[in-house]
């Protein structure tokens, strides 16, 4: 069986997305852009807002190639944006890893 490394992702997988803020000057809004111009916003789970999750799926992502894939998180309040880049790999479509686990 193929390990599947923590930077790595399915074709046609919906992406779970999360972000921990670490900073003074906490964001009023936090999108996130992956590779082709899809986005979502994230909501804050506490009221701190030192904690986001999101989810982002296209019905297009059944067809996303093998290779590098990048998430742009961007975080913004009155003062200031924060831009940071998380990059992932394609490998395979997820019904290769789900019929591999049904052959076991």
């Amino acid at each position: 069986m193929r390990r599947v490394q923590e930077d790595t992702t399915y074709s046609g997988q919906e992406n779970d997305l999360s972000c921990r803020v670490i900073a003074t000057g906490l964001p009023d809004t936090l999108e996130v852009t992956m590779t082709g111009g899809y986005t979502t916003q994230l909501t804050p789970t506490n009221s701190d807002k030192t904690l986001w999750t999101g989810e982002l799926y296209d019905s297009s992502f059944e067809k996303l190639p093998d290779g590098p894939v990048s998430f742009t998180f961007t975080a913004k309040n009155e003062n200031n944006t924060k831009v940071d880049v998380v990059s992932v790999v394609i490998s395979d479509d997820w019904t290769e890893y789900f019929r591999s686990h049904r052959i076991k």
